[in-house]
């Protein structure tokens, strides 16, 4: 079999790709990054990665010199989604799968069949979850091995995305005992026929997933099976660690309100809403500025019959102790129009709010605002546990829930918001 070229690492045909791992760089923390550089590469040298051009930015990348936008395709799915999926398209296609990483030798692991690769649709390379991933390209096709010396002497192999002739696959899967980890495709070539390899794969793979949209508001696409474990105790881990937003489908107790993830299109309809709510703009330029900065962790509307009525968003919070400090997760501000007000629908909104929060594995969320209101859905007055807000306030009037006993325990400190709060 045929391997193609050894090259060295400075022979570089294209540049300013993301990550080795195809993470949007918002979304894939440092310490995880040098975690995986000392595990897995041997190397902790992080001014190589960036000279090379291995950190790049979000989820769309351009090569180099050519202009040319590459947006990959996010999925979850179980062995079983992708089985039958995959089974087509190698029924259509001659292909070949390589590992992306690091080998000793410049031959690798090539396998011509996806089924034949071990743990298939188990995601176990360390704690935070990291997807094996693959170069596929066409059977008869060569990829390329660079050459990289190493600081204490000696030559490393790395299979990576720099291989123009083949398109990136991290096909994700199961990790530990209630956890599905993300997987990818990613169009990594200006070659026009990987490119439409690439589109094809990607449309039989997902044909009849479900788009539901993560913390960024990109969309991911969810097998059946897949589905069904978001929908129980399951957590759907995306790319950054970031576990998957509600369906959009879901409903909650308020009748005729559908509650649904915030989208990019709701900006003028959630101003007015909360101009309307609060009778003054301070609100929503809160919002827009948290949505600019990429502190808005997570929002939700309510919507009767189309029409939105209701808005609900979430925020970071630091929580320092004398012998910690950690994030959590601040609730506001939350608005419901004046003449829905009273209907159930601001319950709704912190209820929906709450749940996919602590789905998403945080662990804490403070508020303020009226007890009476807040304390029939779960929150109680964070002195109680040692907790308070950095400003002057009565003492009822701040409070917390957590996702579970433990979360609170020793949780002891002060609240601080973000910088875009101070304006309000």
């Amino acid at each position: 079999m045929r391997y193609n070229r050894v090259t060295p690492l400075a022979d570089r045909e294209v540049s300013g790709l993301n990550t080795l791992c195809c993470y949007p760089i918002r979304a894939f923390s440092l310490s995880s990054f040098l975690i995986y550089q000392v595990k897995y590469s041997g190397r902790c040298n992080l001014r190589w990665w960036v000279e090379n051009g291995y950190i790049g930015t979000g989820s769309v990348s351009t090569l180099e010199g050519t202009g040319r936008r590459m947006k990959y395709s996010c999925f979850h799915a179980t062995r079983a989604d992708l089985t039958p999926r995959l089974e087509q398209i190698e029924s259509r296609f001659r292909l070949k799968y390589i590992p992306i990483g690091w080998q000793q030798s410049p031959s690798g692991d090539v396998y011509t069949s996806v089924f034949d690769i071990p743990d298939f649709g188990v995601s176990k390379q360390g704690h935070f979850a990291i997807s094996n991933g693959f170069l596929v390209c066409p059977a008869a096709s060569e990829f390329v091995v660079r050459a990289v010396p190493q600081d204490a002497g000696g030559i490393w192999y790395l299979v990576d995305m720099e291989n123009p002739g083949a398109f990136g696959f991290y096909p994700g899967g199961v990790y530990g005992s209630d956890r599905l980890v993300g997987g990818y495709l990613w169009p990594n070539t200006i070659d026009p026929a990987i490119r439409k390899l690439c589109f094809q794969f990607s449309h039989l793979l997902l044909k009849g997933f479900e788009r539901v949209l993560d913390a960024y508001h990109d969309p991911w696409w969810v097998g059946p099976e897949a589905m069904q474990m978001l929908r129980s105790e399951w957590t759907l881990v995306t790319g950054g660690g970031w576990p998957l937003a509600l369906p959009v489908d879901m409903r909650f107790e308020a009748k005729g309100v559908e509650v649904r993830i915030r989208q990019l299109e709701d900006a003028e309809a959630i101003r007015r809403v909360l101009n309307a709510a609060f009778q003054r703009p301070n609100e929503a330029d809160l919002v827009e500025a948290l949505r600019r900065n990429d502190h808005l962790l997570f929002s939700l509307v309510a919507e009767v019959e189309g029409s939105m009525v209701g808005y609900i968003a979430f925020s970071p919070v630091n929580l320092k102790g004398e012998e910690h400090s950690f994030w959590a997760e601040g609730l506001g501000p939350v608005a419901v129009l004046p003449e829905y007000q009273r209907m159930g629908i601001g319950s709704a909104l912190v209820r929906a709010g709450v749940e996919a929060m602590f789905r998403r594995g945080y662990r804490i969320i403070v508020v303020l605002g009226d007890p009476a209101f807040y304390g029939r859905l779960g929150f109680e007055r964070s002195t109680r546990y040692g907790i308070r807000w950095e400003h002057d306030a009565p003492e009822a009037l701040f409070q917390v829930i957590g996702r579970n006993v433990e979360a609170l325990k020793g949780a002891r400190g002060v609240v601080s918001y973000m910088p875009e709060f101070q304006n309000v």
